[in-house]
């Protein structure tokens, strides 16, 4: 295999391990608080599956770790057991982000080990590569 192949196969490596990293990080860390301001509906399902439903002046709101869908108002909430659920745009009236985040929870601490890990593994591949690229070939005995 000549040098410029090696370097190539390595740069896509690196690149694919820095994709499986931030892939990682994106679906299970980067879950925010919010407040969401729920409708009755959501509200009698928010207090059956265990969430703190606060009513104030008549509207019912939780704060829970939620990412909203990009293109409908509603999104996927987790709750502290890491089990994901559901809010439909019926069930949800507004969101707001909060600037402090609940404490993380057992698979977002992990996420956030497996993110770190596959970068170290990138770092190490992408070192190897450009080290060996870098090196002068060895001469050829005649």
């Amino acid at each position: 295999m000549d040098r410029e192949l090696k370097l190539i196969l390595g740069i896509i490596g690196t690149a694919f391990i820095v994709l499986i990293a931030l892939s990682n990080i994106s679906h299970k860390v980067d879950l925010h608080s919010y407040r969401l301001i729920l409708t009755n509906e959501g509200c009698a399902y928010a207090q059956s599956i265990g969430l703190p439903a606060e009513r104030v002046n008549g509207q019912c709101s939780v704060q829970a770790r939620f990412l909203p869908h990009s293109i409908s108002p509603g999104g996927v909430l987790q709750l502290d057991d890491d089990k994901k659920i559901t809010i439909t745009d019926s069930m949800l009236l507004a969101t707001s982000r909060l600037d402090t985040d609940l404490p993380p929870t057992l698979a977002q601490r992990e996420g956030l080990m497996w993110f770190w890990v596959w970068m170290g593994v990138a770092v190490v591949v992408g070192g190897v590569t450009f080290y060996k690229w870098g090196r002068k070939p060895a001469k050829k005995r005649e």
